[in-house]
């Protein structure tokens, strides 16, 4: 059972420390996490707290957590769980939730990274307290060791360019599963020397902004979040409200932009063509055009849009490729060509490679996927050679755009 939950802004008793409650609303499967859950236990409820939406940490910057909460009793339960810092233990952030009888739920609560931490700028240790709401007077919830609190760590990402991807990882096995990774962390590496990547894999994505402050840029190749309306319009206002987006036509369908602008939608879908010749055109600040041809083994897919308020970056065969929107404070970009037209394979003479050139194999993709998510900022460097491919001009500027500071 899903229930969105509530906040209360209260002051604690607990050692006069005051309690931030923030309003946020949204549920979510489990996702993939690389950081450790703090899990506090009693005879009526079980809570684990764990990272989640973005999966990615800035100090001074917010970001969630996320609340699994399981009630094996038939009397309903409700707990107030709340977390901080070790560095700042006078600011705690927390959710009050009520839990029905024989149930599971899963919701979230905000988190603002203190500017600095004394374990170093890649780990934020914090503690998850558990208060058992139903009494009158505030009574902390032992874990099963007896233990009043339990610790946790998030990893923290300083001084880098946090790109997100919305992908679908059950694409695994097909040709093309790893393209738009691969696309992405090819254009970003050829623009930021240690740029960040992080994967948002949780079905439903939180309400509120403040979940996608620690990104920089997102990109969606990915149908998933079409009917989480909350998740929507999280995006729309980090959107507006100067985030840079990237929506990948040809793995999502048009009415994603529709439900994402709404009365600005921005273009009509003629059809879907697979071309193994394919012309770029693109135009330079300068206003030169520059034309590049490529042929290619297999089909590239190209989605022909028709659509009037948008700045065109590249075309192919005259039919937009790459256009921009200004958003509010925000700028959007839409790519209507596959990935494989966009970049080619690396040889041995791109940067002294080693690459045996043709796709990645499965091992190779999640080195890579597990390099990009990594705070440590010499892991790409590494890495990059396993990607075998390389941005064509025509993408490299519009990554030098997309991924400006």
């Amino acid at each position: 059972m899903f229930r969105r939950g509530r906040f209360e802004h209260r002051q604690s008793a607990l050692g006069g420390i005051g309690l931030l409650a923030a309003i946020w609303c949204g549920l979510a499967v489990r996702g993939v996490q690389s950081q450790e859950e703090a899990v506090v236990r009693n005879s009526q409820a079980v809570v684990n707290v764990s990272p989640a939406g973005t999966y990615a940490y800035v100090p001074n910057k917010w970001g969630i957590v996320r609340l699994s909460l399981t009630n094996p009793t038939a009397a309903p339960v409700e707990v107030l769980a709340a977390s901080y810092f070790v560095d700042e233990p006078t600011l705690q952030y927390g959710r009050r939730v009520w839990i029905p009888p024989l149930s599971r739920l899963q919701t979230w609560h905000p988190i603002l990274l203190p500017a600095n931490s004394s374990a170093g700028p890649q780990r934020f240790d914090f503690r998850t307290l558990v208060i058992d709401a139903a009494r009158q007077r505030e009574v902390l919830i032992r874990s099963d060791s007896g233990a009043l609190q339990f610790d946790g760590m998030l990893r923290g990402l300083e001084g880098r360019l946090v790109a997100g991807l919305i992908d679908n990882p059950n694409r695994a096995g097909e040709v093309d599963s790893e393209a738009a990774n691969h696309l992405l962390l090819c254009a970003q590496n050829s623009t930021i020397p240690h740029g960040q990547t992080t994967y948002l894999t949780d079905r439903l994505l939180p309400a509120g902004e403040e979940c996608l402050q620690s990104l920089d840029q997102l990109v969606i190749a990915d149908n998933r979040i079409i009917d989480d309306d909350a998740g929507l319009t999280a995006i729309r206002r980090w959107l507006y409200g100067g985030g840079r987006l990237w929506v990948m036509l040809d793995r999502v369908g048009p009415h994603l932009l529709e439900r994402l602008l709404g009365d600005e939608s921005l273009c009509h879908v003629v059809d879907r063509v697979g071309l193994t010749t394919v012309r770029l055109e693109t135009r330079s600040p300068n206003g030169s055009i520059a034309k590049e041809t490529h042929d290619h083994e297999h089909p590239v897919e190209f989605v022909r849009v028709l659509g009037s308020d948008f700045e065109v970056a590249s075309t192919v065969d005259g039919w937009p490729a790459a256009f921009w929107k200004t958003c509010g404070e925000g700028r959007l970009l839409v790519t209507t060509l596959a990935a494989s037209g966009w970049m080619r394979e690396r040889t041995t003479a791109d940067d002294g490679s080693n690459s045996r050139g043709g796709l990645p194999s499965s091992n190779q993709s999640n080195a890579v996927r597990a390099a990009a998510a990594s705070p440590d900022p010499s892991a790409l460097d590494g890495a990059k050679w396993k990607s075998p491919f390389i941005p064509l001009r025509p993408m490299q500027e519009i990554a030098s755009e997309f991924f400006r500071a």
